[in-house]
């Protein structure tokens, strides 16, 4: 009796080992696909400006400026989704540019 006890322990506190993995994994692979916050996505395309969810207000549409002066903390992918453009189209109007390290004060060409 003693001894199926103890089995039975066991191959539950396995079964809950599993379950722990199973879980953080479930919420790891959650986390990095709807992640809206800009990274990691490449050259997808972003958002189009004034699309989405709505509130019943409507949404000023950005007009694209022809250069835009990088400021601390810009992103391509955040510079690309304000203003409803590809990374890979800011890319191509401004070769020099390195999308890892973006100069603060540097202006990029937006057209």
């Amino acid at each position: 009796m003693q001894r199926t006890r103890k089995a039975i322990t066991r191959l539950l506190a396995v079964l809950a080992v599993v379950a722990a993995f199973i879980a953080i994994y479930v919420v790891v692979l959650n986390g990095t696909k709807s992640s809206g916050d800009g990274k990691g996505r490449g050259n997808q395309p972003t958002k189009q400006a004034g699309k989405g969810k709505s509130n019943g207000k409507p949404k000023k549409q950005i007009k694209t400026p022809a250069t835009y002066k990088i400021k601390e903390g810009d992103t391509l992918q955040a510079i690309a989704g304000r203003y409803g453009l590809r990374v890979s189209t800011i890319l191509g109007l401004n070769p020099e540019i390195d999308a890892q390290s973006l100069a603060v004060g540097a202006k990029l060409k937006l057209r």
